[in-house]
């Protein structure tokens, strides 16, 4: 048991780290668009 526990918690971690990055993605796109915004 503790090691499918251990696993599970790797992949969670793993899916946090891969949402997190996604978060920093979206945030410079949107930081990009407001940038555009301002030259237009």
């Amino acid at each position: 048991m503790p090691i499918i526990y251990k696993d599970y918690v790797i992949s969670s971690n793993v899916i946090v780290a891969v949402l997190n990055v996604d978060n920093k993605i979206i945030t410079i796109i949107i930081e990009m668009m407001k940038d555009l915004n301002l030259q237009n």
